[in-house]
Parts: structure tokens; C-alpha cells; sequence
């Protein structure tokens, strides 16, 4: 039994606008805690984020970024698009985390479930983890057995 059904999956991969899923037995309370996590290589895009934001400041959210990586240390790059994200979602307390857990889907459950989530936020992008979430072994060792919304935002070229 998975949460998101196949047709979910294939509109998070392939749509072009922001998707938010929201699991059929959920029930409705504010988003306070939201993850996103992020390998801080993605060139994010303001439009992608500035909907994010208003969520954020909104429901006076703490945005959980959670960097999931056996390096610790952030190349130049990656910290340019941390402090990126920073600027973006200025409406948010932001708190960052890093974790050395090696497969992404299982760092991710984890923190959800360790950190009561309300609400998970990917961007789609090549080779994010969200991709990596969406290809069907991944898929299947997961489940998409989250419980939350999952607020996916697209990152491609357009």
C-alpha cells in the first residue's frame, strides 16, 4: 500500500507548475514544520521558492534544510546556493541539519518521523533528490509511505 499512486508520481515528475500531494486520510493541521532537503547543487530559481515563502510566513514556519551528504564541508558553490535559499525564504526560521546517511530516501523518512514534519518540499530537478526518490527502485524500497503533504516545485528548463 503506497501513499502517492502512480499517477500522483508521474505529475510530480512531469508537470510543469508547483504540485502539492496530499495523502487521502490526512488530516488538516498548519504547517509549522517543514522539510526540505537539499544537496545545495541545484541553481534554485526565485519563482520556484517565493511560493515557499509565502507558505512559510503564513503559518510562521520553521524550514528544516536538511543536507544529506557524507562530505560535511560545502564546496563554494553549494554555499553560494545556501545563502541563496537563505535570501529566498526570508519569511521562514530556517535551521539546518546535516546527516551522513548515505541512501537519501531513508535520511529523509527519518527525519520526518524523528522531527514530527508537517509538510515535505523537493524540487525537481535532474539528478535532485527527488528524482532519485521518484525512479521506480526507489520508489518501491520506499513506499512514498509518507503521511504529510509533499510540496513539489519544478526546477527544469522550460
Amino acid at each position: 500500500k503506497i501513499t502517492f499512486g502512480t499517477n500522483t508520481v508521474q505529475v510530480m515528475k512531469y508537470v510543469q507548475c508547483p504540485v502539492l500531494a496530499v495523502p487521502e486520510d490526512y488530516e488538516y493541521h498548519e504547517p509549522r514544520e517543514v522539510l526540505f532537503p537539499s544537496d545545495y547543487m541545484v541553481p534554485y530559481k526565485r519563482r520556484e521558492l517565493k511560493l515557499l515563502c509565502e507558505i512559510a510566513g503564513s503559518f510562521r514556519s520553521n524550514i528544516h534544510m536538511l543536507y544529506i551528504n557524507p562530505i560535511k564541508k560545502l564546496s563554494i558553490r553549494q554555499e553560494d546556493h545556501m545563502n541563496f535559499l537563505k535570501e529566498c525564504l526570508f519569511k521562514a526560521q530556517l535551521s539546518y541539519e546535516t546527516t551522513e546517511e548515505e541512501d537519501k530516501t531513508m535520511a529523509i523518512t527519518k527525519y520526518i518521523l524523528h522531527n514530527k514534519i508537517d509538510m515535505l518540499v523537493m524540487v525537481n530537478s535532474r539528478h535532485s533528490h527527488l528524482e532519485e526518490l521518484l525512479y521506480q527502485s526507489t520508489l518501491e524500497k520506499i513506499g512514498l509511505h509518507i503521511k504529510i503533504p509533499f510540496l513539489v516545485f519544478q526546477n527544469l528548463s522550460r
